[in-house]
C-alpha cells in the first residue's frame, strides 16, 4: 500500500526527513567503503599473486639454469664419451691393419727366403726335367695311360665330387670341364700321387713317394717332400708349389690337389688367381722379389678362397721356377677374430678394394 506522504501530521514528516538526511549520507559512505575496500582488496590480491608469479618465475629460472648445465655436463660428457669411443674403435683398426700387415710381411719374406734356398733351387732344377721324363722313364704307353685316366676319372666323380659337393651344396661344377682339360703329364702325374695314393683325400701329401715310380721325380720328391710338408704345416700355409716357368707346369705341390701337375698356361686352372701369381712372377729377374694376388674362390680347393704369394727361383741369374704359397682365411680369421677391447658384441672386418669381405 503506498504511503500517502500528505495525510501525514508534521511530527511524522519531521521524523521521515530527519531519517532521510541520516539513512542517506551511511549508505553513500557505505557503498564508497564497500567500493574502495573491494579495490584495496583487489591491488592487495594482485600484489600476492604479482609477487607469488615473480617468486615462480624466479625459481623456474633457477630450475632451467640447473636443467641447462645439467645437459651442457651431459652433452659435454657424451662428446666426450663419444669421442673416446671413436678413439679406441681406430685404435683397434689400426692395430688390426698393422697385424695384418705384419702377416703379410712375414710371408712375403718366407717366400722369397725360401725361393732364394739352394735346397728349393735344386729342387726347381730337378722337378722340371723329372717331370717332362716322367713318362717316358716309367715307360708309361697309351695303354697304360687309358687306364691311369679312366681310373683318376673314377676319384674325380668319386671321392673328389663327394667331397666338392658337400662343401658346395651340391653343386660339382665345372668337374667334367677340369678333367677333361688335364694333359698327359698330369693324368700320369695325379694318378700315381692322388688317386692311386692309398691316402685320403686331405692326406695325400703324406705320401713321400710313389712305389711304383722308378724315375728321378721320384728320388727328387722323396728327398725334399718332407722338408716343405714340414714348412707348410709349421707356418700353417694351404699348400706349397714349384712351377716351372718356361712351361707353366706346376711341377710339384705339397698338398695334392686337382691343380697338381696341370698347366697353367693352357690347362684347367689357367684363368684362376694362381695362374695369375704365377704369370707375375715368371719374368722377374730379381731374386728378392715378390707378388701377391689377392683372396677369390679357388676351384682345386673346394672354391674356398685363397690367396697366393709368389717369387722367382733364379738360377745363375736365370728364372727357372717360380715358388707359390697359397694362404688360407685361418690366419686372418684369428686376427680378426681377436675381440680384446670390443666387448660382448663388437666385431672387426677385413674387406678389400673390391667392397667385399676378405675375413669369415
Amino acid at each position: 500500500m503506498p504511503i500517502n506522504f500528505k495525510a501525514m501530521n508534521l511530527k511524522k514528516k519531521l521524523l521521515i526527513a530527519f531519517l532521510s538526511v541520516s539513512v542517506i549520507p551511511i549508505l553513500v559512505i557505505s557503498i564508497l567503503s564497500v567500493t574502495q575496500a573491494k579495490k584495496g582488496l583487489e591491488k592487495k590480491v594482485y600484489n600476492e599473486l604479482e609477487a607469488i608469479r615473480e617468486l615462480k618465475k624466479h625459481e623456474l629460472e633457477k630450475y632451467f639454469e640447473a636443467r641447462y648445465a645439467d645437459m651442457e655436463v651431459l652433452v659435454n660428457t657424451a662428446g666426450t664419451m663419444r669421442y673416446e669411443a671413436i678413439s679406441k674403435l681406430e685404435g683397434i683398426r689400426d692395430n688390426k691393419k698393422l697385424a695384418i700387415e705384419s702377416y703379410f710381411e712375414e710371408v712375403n719374406n718366407q717366400v722369397i727366403s725360401l725361393s732364394n734356398n739352394r735346397m728349393v733351387i735344386d729342387a726347381a732344377h730337378d722337378f722340371r726335367t723329372g717331370f717332362q721324363n716322367y713318362r717316358q722313364q716309367n715307360n708309361i704307353g697309351s695303354n697304360r695311360l687309358n687306364a691311369m685316366r679312366n681310373d683318376l676319372k673314377n676319384y674325380y666323380n668319386g671321392e673328389f665330387a663327394t667331397k666338392f659337393a658337400a662343401e658346395n651344396e651340391g653343386s660339382t661344377k665345372n668337374l667334367s670341364r677340369n678333367f677333361d682339360l688335364l694333359d698327359n703329364d698330369a693324368i700320369a702325374l695325379q694318378y700315381a700321387y692322388i688317386s692311386d695314393n692309398p691316402n685320403p683325400i686331405g692326406n695325400k701329401h703324406l705320401l713321400d713317394a710313389y712305389p711304383s715310380d722308378a724315375s728321378k721325380y721320384r728320388t727328387t720328391h722323396k728327398t725334399i717332400h718332407p722338408v716343405l710338408r714340414d714348412y707348410q704345416k709349421r707356418f700353417h700355409f694351404y699348400d706349397i708349389f714349384i712351377i716351372d716357368s718356361k712351361t707353366g707346369d706346376i711341377v710339384y705341390s705339397v698338398f695334392k690337389e686337382t691343380d697338381f701337375g696341370t698347366s697353367l698356361v693352357d690347362g684347367p686352372y689357367a684363368n684362376s688367381n694362381l695362374a695369375e701369381a704365377f704369370r707375375q712372377a715368371r719374368n722377374l729377374s730379381d731374386a728378392d722379389a715378390s707378388v701377391f694376388v689377392d683372396y677369390k674362390a679357388y676351384w682345386p680347393s673346394y672354391l674356398a678362397p685363397a690367396s697366393f704369394v709368389a717369387s722367382p727361383i733364379i738360377e745363375n741369374g736365370k728364372n727357372i721356377g717360380v715358388l707359390v704359397f697359397q694362404l688360407p682365411l685361418s690366419k686372418i680369421n684369428t686376427i680378426m677374430g681377436e675381440r680384446a677391447g670390443l666387448g660382448k658384441t663388437g666385431e672387426t672386418y677385413l674387406i678389400g678394394p673390391d667392397h667385399l669381405m676378405r675375413s669369415d
